[in-house]
């Protein structure tokens, strides 16, 4: 197997590239680190919903070492409990914060986090360009574009959940592959089958989005017979 260290090393300087990036256009976050979190502040009439999300990175945290069930709770409607099912638990978050939490504050852990979606989301959007065009530059303008965009900065006022975008370039990029390649089909199927996994970990709605986004790009490559599909692809 031939390791392409100059391919690798350039990879890896466009991931830096990612992160500078979002020190800079998350400013002043990285001053506030380890004290404050991005978005609206508290006050005592305040209906943020960002307390929320440092509950769930927590509570994950807590199920996770008690060995219960990370998606119920008896915290909330107690005695009762309460289903976290359909709630916007961001439960790949909080597997990262069970690493981080062993290192860090709740606060510190959440702003990593935070960094995460920025970072991966901009990588995978490079991945998913640079595979279409062949062209890096643009592919790494796309990631700036893609992770930096208004929509994802103002989920950071109030809905952490829906900055979780970092899995959804993945399967889009992955699909492609699955049905554009006639080798490795295996292979991508069960890629884009793990990314829509961990969006739905992420974020259930994106799930739907994703699932929209599949339909809509067979029925491009259809009506457009870019290629003809082969037989696995309906089987």
């Amino acid at each position: 197997m031939n390791i392409n260290v100059k391919e690798i090393r350039s990879h890896i300087i466009i991931i830096c590239g990612y992160v500078i990036l979002t020190v800079f256009l998350t400013f002043p976050l990285t001053y506030f680190f380890n004290s404050a979190i991005a978005g609206i502040g508290y006050s005592s009439n305040s209906t943020s919903d960002l307390g929320i999300f440092l509950w769930n990175l927590w509570h994950t945290n807590k199920s996770l070492i008690n060995l219960t069930n990370p998606f119920f709770t008896y915290d909330i409607l107690y005695p009762f409990g309460c289903n976290l099912v359909f709630h916007s638990n961001t439960f790949l978050h909080g597997l990262l914060a069970f690493i981080l939490l062993k290192l860090f504050t709740i606060t510190t852990t959440a702003n990593i986090v935070t960094f995460f979606t920025f970072v991966v989301s901009a990588y995978g959007v490079f991945l998913l360009i640079d595979y279409i065009l062949k062209n890096k530059s643009a592919a790494f303008i796309g990631g700036v574009i893609f992770a930096f965009c208004p929509y994802r900065m103002i989920q950071l006022l109030e809905h952490y959940d829906l900055a979780s975008t970092e899995w959804m370039p993945f399967y889009a990029l992955f699909l492609i592959k699955f049905i554009s390649e006639e080798k490795r089909y295996y292979i991508n199927l069960v890629m884009l089958s793990l990314f829509l996994l961990l969006t739905t970990f992420s974020h259930n709605y994106y799930t739907f989005y994703l699932l929209i986004f599949t339909a809509l790009y067979i029925f491009y490559v259809i009506i457009t017979k870019q290629k003809k599909f082969s037989d696995h692809v309906f089987v």
